[in-house]
């Protein structure tokens, strides 16, 4: 027998065999009261929220005046008194989930120091534990100084939700980018 016939007779085997296990079965009674899934759902309104304003203490520096020496390859690192070596050692290994990465190449100062700020604050917002920001290392940056490694090493120090910040492993961009630990329970304060 061929193949496409077997398939039609197991077919009609089903189909006999359902309709037998049915029989005697009554349909359900059409409650019109309860016809709530045939209504369209109105549109959601969105709730309008208050970003938290966090805005670090640091004013700009001007365009020849550095605030740090800090090098291309110079690796950083900052932390708070009081926090458990534990988490440090997680957060230096790049052990912690991230919850955002911000990419600051090809920013001024001031678009990458707005950019961090809202970037922080929405994070912050959200609730995030530790996020990823590349700064990169200043090699386009005149006499190689890495502008914006110093910027963000200075705004990251200067917002009091950044509990701690260290320069990230190899695979997430090394001494071109900080992991950033956020305040624990931060969200909605």
């Amino acid at each position: 027998m061929p193949e496409d016939e077997s398939k039609l007779l197991i077919s009609k085997n089903d189909s006999l065999l359902f309709a037998e296990s049915m029989t005697g079965v009554k349909p359900l009674a059409l409650d019109k009261h309860n016809l709530a899934s045939h209504k369209p759902k109105p549109k959601p309104k969105p709730t309008p929220y208050k970003r938290p304003v966090i805005q670090s203490k640091l004013t700009l520096p001007s365009h020849d005046q550095h605030v740090n020496n800090i090098q291309a390859n110079d690796r950083l690192f900052f932390a708070r008194q009081g926090l458990q070596h534990k988490l440090v050692r997680q957060l230096k290994q790049g052990r912690l989930d991230n919850s955002g990465t911000l990419d600051l190449h090809g920013l001024n100062q001031q678009a990458a120091h707005q950019a961090l700020d809202e970037f922080l604050a929405f994070h912050v917002d959200q609730g995030s534990r530790c996020l990823i920001v590349i700064h990169g290392k200043g090699f386009g940056s005149i006499n190689n100084q890495p502008v914006l490694k110093n910027l963000v090493f200075n705004q990251l120090k200067a917002t009091p939700y950044v509990l701690a910040f260290s320069s990230a492993q190899p695979c997430h961009g090394g001494t071109g980018s900080v992991y950033v630990l956020l305040k624990n329970g931060s969200k909605g304060k």
